[in-house]
């Protein structure tokens, strides 16, 4: 978790009540925390329903695109700092279980 936590951009998402370099600076005193309620969602197969919220904001695909075209836009959610970091963890892990059990196929990118 401590890896994750550093190695994540330091991009504060608007629904991040602590902005992500503050958060990063006192990981080592937050880590237990953090951990527990990682852990507690993996075990319990549970998402925090405080996670499942994102800021949805729309992105030009090119600048060379007419602004004034809707689609011109793609959608970009901006997820806040932790539900980033679990879903790292997850991903983390199934990667890594697939990986060991050579359930992956060589042909998957």
């Amino acid at each position: 978790v401590s890896k994750l936590l550093l190695s994540n951009h330091p991009t504060t998402c608007p629904l991040d009540p602590i902005p992500t370099h503050l958060l990063q600076a006192i990981a080592p005193t937050l880590l237990p925390a953090l951990t527990h309620i990682i852990n507690t969602s993996l075990q319990t197969a549970t998402f925090p329903n405080t996670f499942k919220q994102a800021r949805v904001t729309p992105l030009l695909k090119k600048p060379t695109l007419n602004t004034s075209l809707v689609d011109s836009y793609r959608p970009v959610s901006l997820l806040p700092f932790i539900a980033k970091t679990l879903e790292r963890v997850v991903f983390n892990q199934v990667s890594s279980f697939l990986s060991h059990s050579n359930q992956l196929d060589v042909n998957q990118s």
